[in-house]
């Protein structure tokens, strides 16, 4: 996977992720802790961005509880949050892009284009689908009213974070012909 050697090997993200990682894979229980760990992050996050959105508290925590385990009926394929307990790094990449969400949805929208930056880092496909949805929501809510602050920062926020990852693969492309195929 082209992404995943560029970011293991010029950015150093993957490989930090491994190499600490190693122990939470090698032992049951600190896989176990690691995966209960992030799965109640999820749950809080989507209590917390319902919370946003104004639902009542019950109604939210419902949701929270029950979505995640809906067992994959969100969609053709697993996004790393509705599946079962498990510890990788697509699930980061989604809890980043969910903290992000939640962030721009409590007007700290520098912070939330920080954290949809971030993952890009661990899952490219995740983490700028995420971004470019929520640059594209936002657009669409504050163009009427020509609010353009919450657009900037999102977009400066994120592009500086972004900002190496984008350079080492410019770079790349110049050694890379195809990198698909």
């Amino acid at each position: 996977d082209f992404c995943v050697n560029l970011a293991y090997e010029q950015l150093g993200v993957i490989k930090y992720f491994v190499q600490y990682a190693k122990p939470i894979y090698e032992y049951p229980i600190l896989f176990l802790t690691a995966g209960v760990s992030l799965k109640v992050l999820e749950f809080v996050l989507l209590y917390k961005i319902m919370r946003r959105l104004e639902f009542i508290p019950v109604t939210a925590l419902i949701f929270a509880v029950f979505m995640p385990f809906s067992g994959g009926t969100m969609g053709a394929a697993p996004n790393g949050l509705i599946t079962y307990i498990n510890f990788n790094k697509t699930i980061i990449s989604a809890l980043l892009s969910l903290a992000g969400i939640y962030f721009i949805l409590a007007n700290k929208h520098a912070l939330g284009g920080v954290c949809l930056a971030l993952a890009c880092y661990f899952h490219i496909p995740y983490g700028s689908t995420a971004l470019v949805f929520v640059a594209a929501g936002i657009l669409w809510h504050d163009a009427a009213s020509k609010k353009w602050r919450p657009l900037f920062l999102l977009l400066v926020m994120s592009g500086f974070t972004l900002s190496p990852l984008v350079w080492r693969t410019y770079q790349m492309g110049h050694l890379v012909v195809n990198p698909i195929g």
